[in-house]
């Protein structure tokens, strides 16, 4: 019996690829995306000049010399904490007592509401005409959930609508 090692093709992908297709033109990448899910889906994200917190644009993709963050001055406190953020927002159905939300259940998530911190009340735009989006208002709140978990909720005041926006990290 005699055991010949062969190297397995490699695959092929959108960020490293291998083989002729690495030498295309540069752009090219950037046209074939295009194709796919449209001129306007690619890009690299930038914020608009809103309060609306899951507001972005995308701009055209320029590559240019990543800048190295500053040094952070020596600190004793905790980090902050981060949210990851749901694009887009769940809708969810939320139990509100008087204290605020009591019960949440999802499609990933269905927990009791042990603490809530808020309202925390934001509105903007009210000068937006309504076929370019319009104004907004919503109550946010964050939640301890049973499930251990602290969640980002809002209720679009305009509707009545509720939606699981993130969780803390």
């Amino acid at each position: 019996m005699a055991l010949q090692a062969t190297r397995a093709p490699t695959q092929l992908d959108i960020l490293r690829p291998g083989g002729a297709r690495a030498r295309s033109p540069r752009g090219q990448r950037s046209r074939e995306l295009a194709a796919l899910v449209g001129p306007e889906n690619v890009g690299a994200p930038a914020p608009e000049d809103t309060w609306r917190e899951e507001a972005v644009r995308v701009t055209p993709f320029a590559i240019s010399r990543p800048r190295p963050p500053p040094p952070l001055p020596p600190s004793s406190e905790p980090p902050p904490l981060g949210i990851r953020r749901l694009r887009p927002a769940q809708e969810i159905e939320v139990l509100v007592g008087r204290g605020g939300p009591t019960a949440l259940r999802g499609r990933d998530t269905t927990a009791r509401v042990l603490v809530a911190a808020g309202p925390y009340r934001a509105s903007g735009e009210w000068w937006r005409a309504p076929e370019e989006g319009g104004s907004w208002a919503r109550e946010y709140w964050d939640v301890h959930a049973s499930d251990g978990a602290v969640y980002r909720v809002h209720q679009d005041q305009r509707d009545g609508r509720w939606f699981l926006d993130g969780y803390y990290d």
